[in-house]
Parts: C-alpha cells; sequence; structure tokens
C-alpha cells in the first residue's frame, strides 16, 4: 500500500481539473476539490445505470461492504444491498459466513427505487428452494433427524434439510 508522501509525490506535476469549493480573501486561501466536480458526473451515472435496471435482472457485483444486516455489492458504478435473509435459505448468523470483501458474485436484481436510487438484491434467489429439493417421499407421521437451530419459549426448529425447517412445540 502508498503511503501519504509516495501519493503526494505522484499528483506532483500532474494537471487536473477541481471545482472552487471555498475563497478565503482574509487569508488569501484557496479551497479547492476534484471530488466535488465529478459527483454531478457521478450522480448522472448512476442514474443511467438504475435506468437500465429490471426486476430479475442477474448482474455480477463486487463485495464492498458487509455489516451484520446485509452486504452491499458495487454493480459498477452504484451499489445495491444484498439483505442478510436474501443471502441463504438457511438461516445464518451474520452475512461474513456468506460472502467475503471483494468477492465476485452475481445477485438479481430484486426491486430499486429511481428516486432514492436505493437498489434491493438478492443471492438465494439464483439457487433452488429448498423445498424443491425436498424428498417427495417425506409425508407426516415420518421420522427424521435434524438438528436444532433455534430454541424459543413455544418450541424448537429443527432443519430437517438444508434451508427447510420444522417446529416442534414439545420440545
Amino acid at each position: 500500500m502508498l503511503s501519504q508522501l509516495e501519493i503526494t509525490i505522484n499528483i506532483v506535476e500532474k494537471t487536473m481539473e477541481f471545482k472552487v469549493v471555498k475563497i478565503n480573501h482574509e487569508f488569501k486561501n484557496v479551497v479547492v476539490s476534484h471530488k466535488a466536480l465529478i459527483e454531478a458526473d457521478i450522480e448522472v451515472q448512476k442514474k443511467e445505470i438504475i435506468g437500465q435496471l429490471e426486476k430479475g435482472q442477474v448482474l455480477e457485483g463486487i463485495v464492498k461492504n458487509i455489516t451484520s444486516y446485509g452486504v452491499f455489492v458495487d454493480l459498477g458504478g452504484v451499489d445495491g444491498l444484498v439483505h442478510i435473509t436474501d443471502l441463504s435459505w438457511s438461516r445464518i448468523n451474520h452475512p461474513n459466513e456468506v460472502v467475503e470483501l471483494d468477492q465476485k458474485l452475481n445477485v438479481v436484481i430484486l426491486d430499486f427505487d429511481d428516486n432514492k436510487s436505493r437498489i434491493q438484491l438478492g443471492l438465494k434467489q439464483l439457487s433452488a428452494h429448498p423445498w424443491e429439493a425436498l424428498n417427495a417421499d417425506l409425508k407426516v407421521g415420518d421420522k427424521v433427524k435434524g438438528k436444532v437451530v433455534v430454541l424459543a419459549d413455544y418450541g424448537a426448529f429443527i432443519e430437517v434439510a438444508e434451508g427447510v425447517e420444522g417446529l416442534d412445540s414439545r420440545f
């Protein structure tokens, strides 16, 4: 990783455009910003990308941030959120159980808001729903083995197949 000094040296003698943000005549000081100059272009680019989105569309993105409630994915200039409940059909405690930073992955557009530029993404929707893979021979009264995944006052949730849970209220 480059140090602050190396970055400063690399941009010396380079011609760039800046926007004047503030002029202080008293101290003979001018504050400029390159970011302020390109912000308008970034907003236009975001609106252009959002304008091409369709629900159900599958896009490739890069995981940029992982939080306790979900994962932010860069879709090439605009970010979308995969909520923790849309990461996996199985219960997970934290999104880092499923993805990692800078990971490339395909996501599906679940919804988006033109005005607020929010994009809701899904990962689990790209795989079959666990009920589709459930053994068709399974019927009421069958004995099954499972793993207790949640204990509550009213019973226990038992995972009987990956992504398929049952409630045992007598537990």
